[in-house]
């Protein structure tokens, strides 16, 4: 019993580690969105203009905290070097919800 009690305790505490380490990949994609989508000559500069506010990396985050997340999805943001493969990416970041 106080194995089960132990090792129950273990995993809980593990569970606030593994969310800070999603958040800082949530965080770090959004920074390269943002990065993207300024330097993507592509993006119409309304359209910039409207992606580049603290609005709008409020609801990336969210967006990501509340996405799978697989690590397929967060690499292929990563990758992206313009919007169009940015987006391209959103069905692995969203693939066991859509």
């Amino acid at each position: 019993m106080m194995t089960r009690l132990i090792g129950l305790l273990a995993a809980l505490a593990m569970i606030p580690l593994a969310g800070c380490s999603m958040k800082t990949d949530c965080e770090k994609a959004v920074v390269h969105i943002m990065m993207v989508v300024s330097g993507d000559s592509s993006v119409a500069p309304e359209q910039k203009k409207g992606l580049l506010t603290v609005k709008t990396r409020t609801i990336f985050l969210d967006q990501c905290y509340q996405a799978a997340r697989p690590e397929e999805g967060i690499q292929c943001v990563f990758a992206s070097t313009t919007l169009k493969q940015i987006n391209a990416c959103r069905s692995k970041m969203f693939n066991s919800q859509e």
